[in-house]
């Protein structure tokens, strides 16, 4: 996500950050020669596994990366990586990885031909037949968590905008009403449905995917959208960045690990995201 950033931040202001060579070099060194997918690296806190929510968040970074910029480089590893998500088509579509959908049709935009698009059916029509995504009568259970479903609805709009499938994005418009209605005005939205205590909790990561959803159906015609996108963004989002850090703990004795660090924090936090926000 922070290579993904970088690149999305220089396509805005065109100014390159010395941290994004870095970043793309760390990235690539984790693909394999021989799926093309990420592995974690084997350490006391990881073990040497192809997570799918991994190869999700990496495809569509490097998928960002060649339609900002193409490179023989790029259009390599996104390709390798989707024969590598194509050979686990079973896994991914039998528990339908609503996560994987938007950075498919990514990679099929950024590499067309590459294949990705042909997945990204089957996924999708794997997730229109999930009552956890789509549930017939528009009601989604008790703990059901707004990132995961919000961020296959995502995907979910962009694949009815690919096809023009407009009957689809229509009920996309439905269900944005459902988690709409179980937000606020500006733009909190509880962690998991009907949780407990969840009056204080709000995911970052759910607001981002809410914003992902909105933006969608703005620009597919559905204009009320800007006005509940731009509410977010002046309030809950602006809200969850980190501006005063005075109030957080530090001990710049503490030396660093290769887990983590401890130098300086509430001077190199400034901007960072809160993992969860809370109205006050």
């Amino acid at each position: 996500r922070q290579y993904q950033a970088a690149i999305m931040y220089r396509a805005m202001t065109g100014e390159a950050l010395d941290i994004e060579p870095v970043w793309r070099r760390n990235l690539l060194a984790l693909l394999s020669p021989d799926d093309g997918l990420l592995y974690r690296p084997a350490t006391s806190y990881s073990t040497h596994v192809a997570d799918l929510g991994d190869q999700s968040l990496t495809l569509y970074a490097l998928a960002t990366a060649q339609l900002a910029e193409p490179c023989a480089e790029s259009e390599r590893v996104v390709a390798a990586m989707v024969r590598g998500l194509r050979a686990r088509h079973d896994e991914i579509v039998r528990a339908p990885m609503g996560f994987l959908l938007k950075s498919l049709l990514a990679a099929e935009r950024a590499v067309p031909g590459c294949g990705a698009l042909q997945l990204a059916t089957a996924l999708a029509q794997a997730l229109q037949a999930s009552p956890g995504v789509f549930p017939p009568d528009n009601h989604y259970p008790r703990l059901t968590h707004m990132h995961g479903t919000l961020r296959a609805l995502v995907g979910m709009a962009d694949y009815a905008q690919w096809t023009g499938d407009m009957a689809l994005m229509e009920r996309m418009h439905t269900l944005y009403g459902v988690f709409r209605a179980m937000g606020t005005s500006f733009g909190f939205l509880p962690e998991a449905v009907a949780r407990p205590g969840d009056i204080v909790t709000c995911e970052t990561c759910a607001l981002m995917d809410y914003v992902g959803l909105g933006v969608a159906l703005a620009n597919a015609g559905y204009d009320h959208c800007w006005a509940d996108m731009e509410q977010l963004a002046r309030n809950q989002l602006v809200e969850s960045q980190a501006h005063d850090l005075t109030w957080l703990p530090v001990d710049d004795t503490r030396a660093d690990t290769e887990q983590f660090s401890w130098r300086n924090l509430r001077e190199r936090l400034v901007g960072a995201w809160a993992g969860w926000s809370s109205p006050t």
